[in-house]
């Protein structure tokens, strides 16, 4: 009982102050364990008023968006396994229109021609071979004649054999007048070249 006699005084002990840092008011009492704080009433600020929408267009919106994706969907199933084109292997579309006028005619070979074309092409490979066979032996012949005239040579004069082995620099004349350049410039700047980019993009 005491201890509710106790809470009663320290109720009716209250007493109302003013905050002036916090700029608030509150009941408190005079401290201790019973030391009790009301907050300040927040006010809400009020609801908007909702706007009215016609449900009709809300459902053509929803539908149209709907068409939408399905045409998307539509058109990436249409394009299902269907490479990016590569330009250089495109045929242009002036050709396409003068295939017609450069379209050649089928050309019929009878059967003679055709033996005689067989006929002339076995000819022509043995007259290659032959040649070949030919320049071979006439090169061959010369390097012979080339090492027997070193040897000889070599046999009667050994400077006369080192002089004969040397390069020939006059064989393959060649002359050549290097890049004309002039010294750099100190502190040149190099303009940055206009890039335009002409890729087509595929979605």
């Amino acid at each position: 009982m005491s201890i509710v006699h106790g809470l009663l005084g320290s109720l009716l002990r209250c007493s109302t102050s003013s905050i002036s840092s916090i700029g608030r008011r509150c009941i408190s009492t005079n401290g201790g364990p019973l030391y009790m704080q009301l907050t300040p009433v927040l006010c809400a600020e009020p609801l908007k008023k909702k706007r009215k929408v016609d449900p009709g267009v809300v459902r053509a919106r929803d539908e149209k968006r709907k068409k939408k994706i399905e045409k998307s969907i539509r058109k990436l199933a249409r394009n299902e396994g269907i490479y990016k084109p590569i330009e250089e292997t495109e045929v242009s579309l002036k050709l396409r229109q003068e295939y017609q006028l450069r379209k050649r005619d089928r050309v019929v070979v009878s059967e003679e021609e055709r033996d005689a074309g067989y006929e002339l092409g076995v000819q022509w490979c043995q007259y290659k071979f032959q040649q070949s066979v030919a320049d071979k032996a006439v090169v061959d012949a010369a390097v012979k004649a080339q090492q027997h005239a070193l040897v000889e040579l070599r046999r009667l004069s050994e400077d006369l054999w080192l002089e004969a082995i040397q390069e020939d620099q006059f064989v393959f004349p060649y002359r050549c007048s290097g890049p004309s350049s002039s010294l750099p410039m100190a502190g040149y700047k190099s303009p940055d070249g206009d890039y335009k980019d002409v890729s087509k993009v595929w979605d």
